[in-house]
């Protein structure tokens, strides 16, 4: 008996062993246990940059010139028996293009109040043409002749460099933290 007795308690220690693993692994649960992660994505972000371009300008260049003469002389006019003033200008458009000149000419007299007449010519690229304008006087009388050249603007285009805010869209990866769950095994006794 002594070996059979201890035969049957060596079974009955494997068989409690047993048991309590049985009973060990049966009595677990499942729970979510919470964890934090980094978790990158992208986000589309607006953003405001310089940029340049460039545009044509219009923009007006006068023609260029030169007077030639500009001189005062006066002289009887016989067929009406009056004393006159004439006033001349020459100009040449020395310029390539052709175009239109007004040339202003103020007669004054101590007497009288400033005259301005105005004559507008087309002058060809190279060619003189002379302005004239005639002012009633009296023989004798001082008059002073002045003049004022104002050449036509020819309109001309440049390219110029401008800048623009302009608002554009990027895609921007950043980091976020998110807390997530994963299922883990515990013994209920636990």
């Amino acid at each position: 008996m002594g070996v059979e007795y201890q035969m049957n308690i060596k079974k009955i220690i494997i068989s409690l062993i047993f048991l309590s693993l049985i009973l060990i692994l049966g009595c677990e649960k499942t729970i979510e246990v919470p964890y934090k992660v980094n978790e990158t994505y992208v986000e589309k972000e607006e953003y405001t940059t310089l940029v340049q371009y460039e545009e044509q300008e219009e923009y007006t260049e006068p023609l260029k010139y030169e007077v030639i003469e500009a001189k005062k002389e006066g002289y009887l006019d016989f067929l009406k028996f009056n004393y006159l003033t004439k006033g001349s200008v020459k100009v040449k458009n020395v310029d390539i293009e052709t175009g239109d000149f007004i040339v202003e000419q103020t007669f004054e007299t101590l007497n009288d109040p400033p005259v301005t007449n105005k004559t507008k010519k087309r002058i060809t690229a190279g060619e003189t043409l002379e302005f004239v304008e005639i002012y009633d006087s009296d023989e004798g009388e001082d008059v002073r002749h002045t003049y004022k050249i104002i050449p036509n603007g020819i309109t001309k285009f440049r390219t110029v460099t401008k800048y623009r805010n302009e608002t554009r869209v990027r895609d921007v990866e950043k980091v976020r933290e998110v807390i997530k769950t994963r299922e883990e095994k515990r013994s209920r006794f636990s």
